[in-house]
């Protein structure tokens, strides 16, 4: 009896046992990880400008392309905002209005502004600020720079000529660092206009200028830097580099020039270097100008070759116009007329301003042509400079003489004449020379002197 129990009890251990031991075996699962929920923050307001600066050429763009000028992001959609753009310099004129006014975003909060103009303001840092009309903690603001009037590049140089055409504003340029145009040959002047503001190269160098002016059966036109320059322009501290093929005009009855073909401002403290050529035997060619009338040329200077039938180192010709302080070191070719300083003057009343020529000289380093046994400082052969012109304290390499210069041989006899000429200035306006000395010898004694400020 006791048998009988005791073989089903161990059956039972067994069964236990085998079923404990396999599950023991089995994979104890493991905990899924829990991967946190990444919050994603909405995107914040955008408030910029399209451009961190506004140049000349930035501005005269805007006038005919309808760029966005500034744009805003992830605002509030669907929301009306108050903008306005003040300037740290304020306006440019009495009666003009600050840029302000609303807007209302779109679905995504989203606008943008298209044809706002910053012509009317002056140049300097702009702020434009956005203001949310419901809840006006709500505001962004960001910053630009105007500098319409600040040339850095031969694209500002351009537009500025474009503005000048538009805009009877006259206005202050000033050249903010060298520049050069591209190889690119211009078939009338960079600024083809009558200029009457001031420009101030602030002795940067403008270089690599191209000009070349083909025949026109009907018509004529006349080439230099700029086309010509009004009476109350100043055009001062430029320092003009033509490229190798220089300035040329094949035109008839043509005035070509280095800065201006006609002039009746001022010009102080310029230089222009290279070659400039015309082919007509009825033109005129000027280093600096070709024709001045009621003008100042102060302090400037042309360094180069001319070329054709009358050539003249500064001014080609010229009435009640004073030429002080200048010189003209160059070759010349011509069968015409070969003049260092200036070519001649137009006969006038007493009643205007003197048109005198005064402390200056010129240099020929090379004569060639009919014209040259006649080269002097001013052309003599001229009833007109007989008789209206005043020549003072000049002087000239060329063979023929003139009333009011002295000639010289010699660079040495040159450097040691010119090193004594004083001169007095009171135009205020004028950067006077250092002890009243204008001219100072060259380091390399086998060249022209140079003007104080070169």
């Amino acid at each position: 009896m006791k048998f009988k129990h005791v073989l089903p009890a161990c059956l039972l251990i067994a069964v236990a046992l085998v079923t404990c031991k396999t599950e023991e075996k089995r994979p104890v699962p493991k905990p899924v990880p829990v991967v946190p929920v990444a919050v994603v923050p909405p995107p914040k307001p955008v408030l910029s400008f399209s451009q961190p600066r506004y140049g000349a050429a930035d501005m005269d763009w805007m006038t005919i392309h309808p760029d966005t000028l500034a744009y805003f992001l992830h605002g509030a959609p669907f929301t009306t905002y108050n903008y306005s753009i003040t300037g740290g310099k304020g306006l440019l004129h009495h009666g003009l209005q600050a840029a302000e006014g609303q807007f209302t975003t779109d679905s995504t909060g989203a606008y943008a502004w298209n044809c706002l103009s910053l012509a009317d303001y002056k140049d300097g840092d702009l702020t434009l600020t956005v203001v949310n009309t419901r809840q006006p903690a709500d505001s962004f603001a960001t910053r630009t720079v105007k500098e319409q009037y600040v040339i850095r590049n031969y694209r500002d140089f351009l537009a500025m000529g474009r503005h000048a055409k538009t805009s009877g504003h006259k206005v202050a340029y000033t050249q903010a660092c060298d520049f050069a145009f591209p190889d690119t040959t211009f078939r009338d002047c960079p600024v083809p206009v009558k200029f009457g503001s001031s420009y101030n190269g602030k002795g940067h160098t403008i270089s690599n200028l191209t000009i070349y002016a083909p025949y026109r059966r009907r018509g004529t036109t006349d080439v230099a830097l700029f086309d010509t320059l009004d009476k109350d322009a100043v055009l001062k501290n430029v320092r003009l580099v033509l490229s190798a093929r220089g300035i040329r005009n094949a035109n008839v009855n043509a005035y070509t020039a280095g800065l201006a073909t006609v002039h009746y401002g001022t010009i102080r403290n310029c230089s222009v270097k290279g070659t400039i050529r015309f082919a007509d035997s009825s033109g005129m060619a000027g280093g600096l100008v070709a024709e001045a009338q009621h003008a100042r040329i102060i302090g400037s200077s042309f360094t180069g070759r001319l070329e054709g039938n009358k050539v003249a180192g500064i001014v080609g010709n010229m009435q009640y116009t004073e030429v002080d302080m200048c010189y003209a070191n160059f070759a010349a070719k011509s069968n015409g007329m070969i003049a260092g300083i200036l070519g001649f003057t137009y006969l006038g009343d007493t009643t205007g301003q003197a048109t005198a020529v005064r402390n200056c000289f010129v240099h020929f380093s090379k004569l060639e042509g009919a014209a040259a046994p006649k080269a002097g400082a001013i052309a003599t052969d001229d009833f007109q400079n007989r008789e209206t012109l005043l020549v003072s304290n000049c002087y000239s390499n060329g063979p023929m003489e003139t009333a009011g210069s002295t000639t010289y041989t010699t660079l040495d006899e040159l450097n040691l004449a010119i090193g004594t000429v004083t001169v007095t200035t009171d135009d205020a306006q004028s950067n006077a020379p250092p002890h009243d000395k204008p001219f100072r010898a060259n380091r390399n004694i086998n060249k022209a002197p140079l003007l104080w400020w070169q």
